[in-house]
């Protein structure tokens, strides 16, 4: 008989402190939202020494999520989300995300609404006005 020996498409990672296994595709490289985190500061240098505006753009959002291959930054303002989304942009973070990485990920820029102010809501309702949407 002539056994043909298949490639595993995944592996389990051992159990997590919380008990639970991770199953891991060959496709997607695992990063963590902390790894990319403590990279930020490395990645955010490289960024200010081949685009001048957009470290200022970058300032104003965050790293909120990281899935699989995708990292997602958070905006209050769509002008900045937009910018980062730009191809151009995306690109050159993608880049030096993989380069200080070692993986290749995916960017996202996405507008997430404030949340108003307790205090700006406070004194609204007191002199009977509201917020410009």
């Amino acid at each position: 008989m002539n056994a043909e020996k298949v490639a595993p498409t995944s592996y389990q990672l051992p159990a997590t402190s919380f008990g639970v296994k991770e199953v891991v595709f060959n496709s997607v490289p695992v990063i963590g939202l902390e790894e990319v985190k403590a990279k930020w500061p490395e990645v955010f240098q490289q960024i200010k020494e081949n685009n001048a505006a957009l470290p200022i753009i970058m300032q104003a959002g965050e790293i909120s999520s990281v899935d699989g291959d995708l990292m997602e930054f958070a905006f209050q303002y769509s002008l900045h989300a937009d910018t980062v989304n730009q191809d151009k942009n995306r690109r050159l973070i993608e880049g030096l995300f993989e380069k200080v990485l070692g993986k290749k990920v995916r960017v996202r820029a996405k507008y997430v609404h404030a949340e108003s102010d307790a205090a700006v809501s406070d004194l609204l309702e007191q002199f009977g006005g509201q917020a410009a949407t």
